[in-house]
């Protein structure tokens, strides 16, 4: 692969290493990544009855006396939690999601001691005050009549943390430095247990009923030796992609599928010519297979993209990375096909009726 990817989770010589690997790879294949950016929408795991376009988030007041603690604003809270793709509205609501958050499950496990060592290799202790700590937190989905659609429970009593204090030199010393502070912190913990349900229930809730409005980047590979028989083909291919990509929206790839068709119709044309056994060759081959499997994918046309696909990785040129590729397009199919669409830009709920079906 020629893309440089975010380092999460690894070390700087891991890092070094990639970098080095990625640049031999380069500078194997004479190709470089046009990347561009796909609007789309990031379909749920679940869909609601089509009736439902519009919601309003509300108190379970029964289920919340976690929301009235010091520096607490329940306003504040309930517009944390959207329902991507369907219309916030203050009554008369298509959906109601009611939202129960305790006030936190605490228990005392007392003042401990760590046994540590001076640099000398002399045992001394250390004490400390650890409390721990959890919370209750779920809400509900309710119809206009009122039926339960659906109960999710997002935190529970058995999901404890543990807060520990700083080490002190006697027990004592961190006794009172408890009673002086332990209130302020018991405080912020439950501020910030009911944070984090908010923000759990709201990716919740959003992973299995939102539509949400996104984008991803797009590589296509085009030659990077300027000197190459082909390079200016390929450039100018490169400002069609671009163009084409630019004409895309969540809800709509018809503009983008006239714009990116001479893109189609060039790689279609070319990687037939590259028949020759050197290595950069049968990459540039495998780079038109790559950039038309992309061109259809992002035109929902997934029978066309796996077609394709399968041509890369009959190549055995990047086996790996084509692979992936047709990992990908047989997942979206799938989950699109399971939810009953046919592609990933669409009207979401609230759109519909606006131009929208």
């Amino acid at each position: 692969m020629c893309s440089m990817f975010r380092l999460r989770n690894s070390t700087l010589f891991a890092f070094a290493m990639f970098i080095s690997l990625t640049f031999i790879a380069c500078n194997k294949s004479g190709l470089k990544d046009l990347n561009v950016r796909a609007p789309y929408i990031k379909l749920p795991t679940q869909t609601l009855d089509k009736s439902i376009k519009t919601y309003l988030v509300e108190i379970d007041r029964f289920n919340s006396d976690g929301l009235y603690i010091k520096g607490t604003s329940v306003n504040n809270l309930l517009s944390q939690v959207q329902l991507n793709g369907y219309k916030s509205v203050n009554y008369d609501a298509d959906l109601v999601v009611s939202i129960g958050v305790g006030a936190g499950n605490f228990y005392d496990k007392g003042i401990t001691s760590v046994k540590r060592k001076t640099k000398e290799g002399k045992e001394y202790y250390m004490y400390k005050k650890e409390i721990e700590y959890s919370n209750n937190a779920h809400y509900r989905l309710f119809s206009k009549d009122r039926r339960v659609l659906d109960e999710v429970e997002v935190m529970n009593r058995n999901q404890s943390q543990t807060y520990s204090t700083e080490e002190f030199t006697t027990a004592k010393a961190c006794e009172d430095w408890w009673y002086k502070n332990g209130n302020a912190i018991i405080d912020d913990l439950k501020a910030e247990m009911v944070k984090s349900a908010f923000d759990k229930i709201r990716r919740d809730l959003n992973e299995k009923y939102g539509y949400t409005e996104t984008s991803s980047y797009v590589e296509f590979k085009t030659i990077k030796d300027k000197d190459h028989r082909d390079f200016r083909k390929f450039e100018s291919t490169n400002r069609t992609v671009e163009t084409a990509f630019k004409t895309m929206s969540t809800f709509s790839t018809a503009e983008y599928e006239k714009r990116i068709m001479p893109a189609i119709e060039f790689w279609e044309e070319q990687y037939p010519k590259y028949r020759s056994t050197d290595e950069k060759e049968q990459f540039l081959r495998y780079a038109c297979l790559y950039n038309i499997t992309q061109a259809y994918y992002w035109m929902d046309d997934y029978m066309k993209a796996k077609d394709f696909a399968l041509k890369m990785m009959d190549e055995g040129v990047n086996a790996k990375e084509a692979k992936r590729l047709f990992d990908m397009i047989e997942n979206t199919e799938e989950t699109v096909n399971r939810l009953g669409y046919t592609k990933q830009h669409l009207y979401t709920p609230a759109q519909e009726g606006k131009g929208g079906v």
